[in-house]
C-alpha cells in the first residue's frame, strides 16, 4: 500500500513539474496534515512549523523546473521540512543571543 502512495506522490510530482497545478494542489492537501504531524515532534511552536510548511510548499513551486526527478518526494519533503525549522530555530536562538 505504501508503495502505490509513493508512486502516486511521484506521479503527481510529475504531472505538477509538467505544468499541472491540480497536480500542486493534489501534492500540497495530500502532505500538509502529515507534514503538520511530523513537525510538531520537533517544535511546539505552530505559528512557526505553519511558515515552514508553506515555504516549502513555496519552494517547491518555484523550483519545480530546476529540481529534475526525485526519486522519493514524501522523504524529499520530511527532509525539507526540518532543514527549513532547523534554519528557523537556528536563527532565532542567534537573535536572541545577540539581543
Amino acid at each position: 500500500m505504501m508503495e502505490q502512495t509513493n508512486n502516486s506522490t511521484e506521479t503527481l510530482f510529475a504531472s505538477f513539474q509538467a505544468g499541472n497545478m491540480a497536480a500542486f494542489s493534489q501534492l500540497y492537501d495530500s502532505h500538509i496534515n502529515i507534514l503538520f504531524n511530523y513537525g510538531l515532534k520537533l517544535t511546539i511552536d505552530k505559528e512557526l512549523l505553519q511558515d515552514c510548511i508553506h515555504d516549502v510548499f513555496v519552494k517547491l513551486y518555484t523550483k519545480r523546473t530546476e529540481l529534475g526527478a526525485i526519486d522519493n518526494v514524501r522523504s524529499y519533503l520530511f527532509i525539507s521540512l526540518k532543514n527549513k525549522l532547523c534554519d528557523e530555530l537556528r536563527k532565532r536562538m542567534y537573535m536572541s543571543d545577540t539581543s
